[in-house]
C-alpha cells in the first residue's frame, strides 16, 4: 500500500486547487531523478514480495464466521512485541480494517538460494501474526473474497452500511471495515466527489431457472439501480516486486501479481478451513 504518515489529508476541493502545481513539479521530480539513474547499473538483481492476510473470527455456536475489524489491535502489539524469528519483517494497514499486509524488510537477491528464504520468511510472517489469535475462534487467510462480503452482520464486531454518510455512502459496506487511517477514509470520499457519484462494480448475475426475472436484489432501492447484478467484490493480491538491475531492463520486468479467480474463492476457502481443527460445523464440499 505504499508508506503511510500521520497527518491530515486534502479535501477533493482543496486537491483540484493544487493538481496543477503537483502535475508540474511532479513530472519534473520524474525527468531530474530519470536523468541522475538513467546510466546507473547494479549488479544484483533484487526482490520481493507482499502479501496482504484477511483476519477471520468463529462464532462456533451460530456456526458463522467474520471479517474481524481488529487490524489497529493486532499492529500495535506487533510493533511493540519482539520479533520471534530470526528474520525481521513488516506489517503495516491495507484498506479493510479486517486486513493486514506483510512484506520482508529486506529485499532478496538473485540466488537459488533465495527461492527457499522467501518460503520461510512467508511461513514465519503468518505465524508471527498468529502467535496473537485465539487458536479457537480466530484465524487469518490469504483468499482473493470473502464470500459473504457485503452481506448483512458479515464482520465482528457487527456494523452497518451508511448510504447518507459522509465516506463510501455504500448500500453494503459499513464505513467501519475502511482503515481508520486517515488516507483511506479520505480517499474514499473523494474518489466519489471526484466522480460525482458513488463507485459501481456491477457483476452479471448467473441466471438458473431459480433467479428471478428481473432480479430485484434491494426493492426499497429505486429503480436506478435494480439491474440484474451483483454488487461489488473485494480483492485481495499476493505480489512479487522486482527492482531492476537498470532502468532500460524496466521495460521488459513488471510487478508479478498473483490472484485466483472471485470464482475459485469458494472452493479455497472451504478447503482451507477443512484444515482447520475443531470447526466441525463446515461445509465438506464446495
Amino acid at each position: 500500500m505504499g508508506i503511510l504518515v500521520k497527518g491530515k489529508p486534502l479535501t477533493w476541493e482543496e486537491t483540484k486547487s493544487k493538481a496543477d502545481y503537483i502535475r508540474e513539479h511532479g513530472i519534473e521530480q520524474f525527468i531530474s531523478t530519470y536523468n541522475k539513474m538513467k546510466d546507473k547499473t547494479y549488479e544484483v538483481l533484487k526482490w520481493g514480495d507482499e502479501i496482504e492476510y484477511l483476519l477471520f473470527k468463529f462464532d462456533h455456536k451460530k456456526k458463522r464466521v467474520y471479517l474481524h475489524r481488529k487490524t489497529k489491535e493486532y499492529l500495535e502489539q506487533l510493533a511493540q512485541k519482539k520479533c520471534n524469528f530470526d528474520i525481521p519483517v513488516t506489517f503495516v494497514e491495507e484498506y479493510g480494517s479486517f486486513q493486514i499486509e506483510s512484506a520482508p524488510n529486506e529485499p532478496f537477491l538473485d540466488g537459488l538460494e533465495e527461492l527457499n528464504n522467501v518460503i520461510r520468511d512467508m511461513r514465519h510472517r503468518r505465524k508471527e501474526l498468529t502467535l496473537l489469535m485465539d487458536e479457537e475462534s480466530e484465524a487469518v487467510f490469504t483468499i482473493t473474497n470473502f464470500p459473504r462480503l457485503g452481506c448483512p452482520d458479515f464482520c465482528w464486531p457487527s456494523a452497518k452500511p451508511s448510504p447518507n454518510g459522509n465516506v463510501s455512502q455504500s448500500l453494503f459496506y459499513p464505513d467501519e471495515c475502511i482503515n481508520p487511517h486517515p488516507r483511506f477514509p479520505n480517499l474514499t470520499r473523494n474518489i466519489r466527489l471526484r466522480r460525482g457519484k458513488k463507485v459501481e462494480i456491477n457483476v452479471p448475475i448467473y441466471k438458473d431457472k431459480n433467479t428471478p426475472d428481473p432480479f430485484d436484489e434491494f426493492p426499497d432501492v429505486d429503480a436506478a439501480k435494480k439491474r440484474p447484478h451483483i454488487h461489488g467484490c473485494y480483492g485481495l493480491w499476493n505480489g512479487v516486486l522486482l527492482h531492476s538491475s537498470y532502468i532500460s531492463g524496466m521495460r521488459y520486468e513488471r510487478s508479478s501479481v498473483s490472484l485466483r479467480s472471485a470464482g475459485c474463492c469458494f472452493t479455497h476457502c472451504h478447503g482451507a478451513l477443512r484444515r482447520l481443527p475443531n470447526i466441525p460445523w463446515l461445509p465438506q464440499r464446495c
